[in-house]
């Protein structure tokens, strides 16, 4: 392999390592907020059980925003369970992809 074969091999590999870093940020944002309207919705549940529910306004006003009519379309997706299970096989499938151009860089020896 010429220096300029190597070289090319690398310009390509850092290109596909740079998009791959991208690709999970962005897939491991999207399951950081999934889960964070999970647990939206379940402090929702949990606060129903409140001694205090009518009397704290801050409770009652989280009640309203997710149980309304109008309540964002994001809460019922991320309750269904197949939409979760693919947002989690979509970032395990990332970090692999991750992990072996990593390795091949790594095994390339380039700094």
């Amino acid at each position: 392999m010429t220096d300029q074969d190597r070289q090319q091999q690398k310009v390509i590999l850092l290109l596909e390592l740079q998009t791959a870093k991208d690709e999970l940020a962005r897939l491991e944002e999207n399951a950081k907020r999934l889960a964070t309207e999970i647990r939206q919705v379940a402090d929702w549940i949990e606060s129903a059980a409140s001694p205090y529910f009518h009397q704290k306004m801050e409770i009652h006003q989280k009640h309203n925003r997710i149980s309304s009519e109008n309540r964002p379309k994001r809460y019922s997706e991320a309750l269904n369970f197949q939409t979760v299970a693919d947002v989690v096989a979509l970032v395990i499938k990332g970090r692999k992809k991750m992990d072996n151009l990593q390795q091949r860089w790594d095994s390339l020896g380039i700094d």
